[in-house]
C-alpha cells in the first residue's frame, strides 16, 4: 500500500489529538500502576508514551477513521472506500468492452487499488482523492500495468492515470461512477471506464 492525498483534508490534527490522548492514557495508567504497586508491593512498569501513541494510531488509521458518526461531524472527511468494485473498460486500442474486477484497500494513510482483466493486471503507485463537495469526490491514481496478448507472447509493462468521478449522497457509492485513463506515450491509448461497487449479498 502507498500513500495518498486529500487537499481537503488536514490530518495533522488527528495526529496531534492522538499524542494528547496518549500523553493523558499514560499518565493515568502511571498512576494505576503506583496505586496498585503500593497496594500488592508489585513492580509493574507502564507502557511508554511512544508505545501508546503507536497503539492509537493503528487503531485510526486501521478502524476508528471508518466511524459514520465521525464523517457526519466532519471530523474525518475521507469516504471509506474499501471493498470489492467492478469496472467495464471501452479502450481506443479497439472496440471491445473489457470487464475487470476491482479491489481497493484503504486505510486513513494508505490505499492500493487492484484492477486485474482477464489479459491484465494493475496496481496504483500514488493516488490522491479530492473534494468537490461532501458528497462529491475525484479519485486519481498512476498505476503500473502488465499486460500478455497471448501464450506466446512476452509480458509488457506500461504506466497509466485513472481518473475516477464518485458521488454518493449515503456514502455507499452504490451507484455506476464514470472514469477515464490515460497510458504512456510509449502505449499511447486512452479510453472511459465505469466503476461500480459490489454489494454484498447481492444476488
Amino acid at each position: 500500500m502507498h500513500e495518498y492525498t486529500t487537499a481537503y483534508h488536514d490530518r495533522k490534527p488527528a495526529y496531534y489529538i492522538l499524542a494528547v490522548l496518549s500523553g493523558i492514557i499514560g499518565i493515568g495508567i502511571a498512576f494505576l500502576i503506583k496505586a496498585i504497586s503500593d497496594f500488592s508491593g508489585l513492580v509493574v512498569a507502564a507502557p511508554s508514551g511512544i508505545a501508546l501513541y503507536g497503539l492509537l494510531f493503528i487503531m485510526l488509521d486501521k478502524f476508528i477513521w471508518k466511524w459514520p458518526w465521525l464523517y457526519s461531524l466532519g471530523i474525518i472527511k475521507i469516504p471509506d472506500l474499501n471493498g470489492d468494485w467492478k469496472a467495464e473498460i471501452s479502450s481506443s486500442a479497439n472496440d471491445n468492452k473489457i470487464l475487470a474486477q476491482v479491489k481497493i484497500h484503504q486505510t486513513y494513510s494508505k490505499i492500493q487499488i487492484h484492477l486485474e482483466t482477464e489479459k491484465s493486471d494493475s496496481l496504483s503507485q500514488m493516488a490522491a482523492l479530492d473534494m468537490a463537495s461532501p458528497h462529491m469526490f475525484t479519485l486519481r491514481y498512476e498505476y503500473s500495468a502488465e499486460f500478455r496478448r497471448d501464450e506466446s507472447s512476452q509480458i509488457m509493462r506500461h504506466y497509466g492515470v485513472t481518473s475516477v468521478k464518485l458521488k454518493s449522497a449515503d456514502h455507499k457509492f452504490s451507484d455506476i461512477h464514470p472514469a477515464v485513463y490515460y497510458t504512456e506515450q510509449g502505449r499511447d491509448s486512452h479510453g472511459e471506464m465505469s466503476f461500480s461497487r459490489v454489494v454484498k449479498n447481492a444476488k
